[in-house]
């Protein structure tokens, strides 16, 4: 199997992007992310696919798994204590629409 380099896909995918890719590899599903960034299902659809084409994948499972292999995203990133901090500090800004 063909990888682009670490390097090229990071510098290749935009801060949008990479907020997608990382909330995917959390195991967020496409109706919570869409709600939680507030994009429409269209523009979410196009940005999984700039990043699948972007990744030469063809599903986010196989783009999370070569972010991960690549160096993209870090397992570290990801601890259970991060991701209670990240959501108390999204519900505590956004309480009111909750």
């Amino acid at each position: 199997m063909f990888t682009i380099p670490q390097i090229r896909i990071k510098n290749s995918l935009t801060s949008n992007e990479m907020v997608i890719l990382k909330s995917i590899a959390l195991g967020l599903g496409c109706d919570t992310i869409i709600k939680l960034l507030e994009l429409s299902e269209r523009n979410y659809q196009s940005i999984c696919q700039s990043i699948y084409t972007k990744l030469g994948v063809g599903n986010s499972f196989a783009a999370v798994q070569l972010a991960f292999k690549n160096g993209l995203l870090q397992e570290k990133e990801y601890t259970s204590e991060k991701i209670k901090g990240l959501a108390l500090e999204f519900a505590t800004k956004n309480i009111d629409r909750l």
